[in-house]
């Protein structure tokens, strides 16, 4: 799995504008409102954004923290006008239409958030890089033959091959082709022992197929490559509960619900496994093993107006 966007950068600011004893206030705020890490953060970037101390041509730095600040703390609506504001100020900043997408994700707002991506692809200056990002969100959106078209383009770069041959692996088995997917992990991983993402992509087709032995071994051997690899911690856990070891399936979600970082695919990581452990306390161990079981016979399909993804049989 290719790493995405991090949060936060308000740090690039003038040092000089950090200078005094008067200013301390305003080093706690940055550093706040840096972290992005909900409405705390987001009270931090609105006192920099009011100081007068940010030169108006970094605003879209405040709006652009202060938005993930909000869409962090679960605030859609002000995390989707902050992100709006960014752009108005400083249009050419992709990063921003790559979080507008996000958000429009979160909201079910599916259109937007493939034309945002598409965006996003038009201001980043490294194409390779941008289409497979797009990739990425637009398989979480559903548009799987439109990601594997954008993966087309991100080939031009030989050392995105590895990256993108996962990536396409995912979207292959998304689309019910488990076999064509395997194949070509099977050989990443000849070419690549050490490929942490080619052993998670194999284990998550391994639990489709209902090979759960090959899919514990591949996600455990994801997890010892990669240490902390929250889809290799989610995968496991899954893997787990498939197999009715509920407690251990637990522990490897709160450990993945638990992890460090900020970049996007680890939020979505993070709020996966926070789901799956709030549906294992809720539910009977029979039932979620049952569940999960036929969950892994099944692809995903995305439903825009409840701005969720749902298990459909595979064709």
């Amino acid at each position: 799995m290719t790493r995405v966007l991090t949060i936060g950068i308000l740090a690039g600011i003038s040092a000089a504008l950090l200078s005094g004893p008067a200013l301390a206030g305003i080093r706690a705020d940055l550093k706040s409102c840096t972290a992005a890490s909900g409405v705390k953060s987001a009270n931090a970037c609105t006192r920099v954004l009011k100081s007068g101390r940010l030169p108006k041509k970094q605003h879209y730095i405040g709006y652009y923290n202060r938005g993930w600040a909000y869409r962090n703390a679960g605030d859609l609506k002000k995390a989707l006008r902050d992100f709006k504001t960014a752009s108005r100020y400083y249009r050419g900043y992709a990063d921003t239409h790559y979080s507008l997408a996000i958000v429009y994700f979160d909201l079910g707002q599916k259109d937007k958030a493939v034309w945002s991506l598409e965006d996003y692809v038009k201001y980043k200056k490294d194409k390779p890089k941008a289409y497979l990002k797009q990739a990425v969100m637009l398989r979480r959106l559903g548009e799987l033959d439109r990601a594997l078209h954008g993966l087309s383009e991100a080939d031009s770069n030989k050392k995105l091959s590895s990256d993108v041959a996962v990536m396409r692996a995912l979207i292959v088995s998304d689309k019910g082709q488990h076999e064509s997917a395997r194949e070509s992990m099977d050989g990443l991983i000849k070419d690549e022992p050490k490929n942490a993402y080619a052993y998670y992509a194999r284990g998550l087709v391994g639990l489709r197929q209902g090979k759960l032995t090959e899919a514990k071994a591949d996600a455990e051997k994801a997890v010892e490559l990669r240490k902390h690899y929250t889809h290799g911690l989610i995968l496991l856990g899954r893997v787990l509960e498939a197999s009715g070891r509920i407690d251990a399936a637990k522990a490897r979600f709160d450990q993945a619900a638990g992890s460090h970082g900020n970049n996007v695919e680890k939020l979505f990581a993070k709020q996966e496994a926070s789901m799956r452990l709030k549906a294992l306390t809720s539910k009977k161990t029979g039932e979620v093993a049952a569940a999960v079981n036929d969950e892994a016979q099944e692809c995903r399909k995305f439903i825009p107006s409840a701005g969720v993804t749902i298990p459909v049989p595979c064709d």
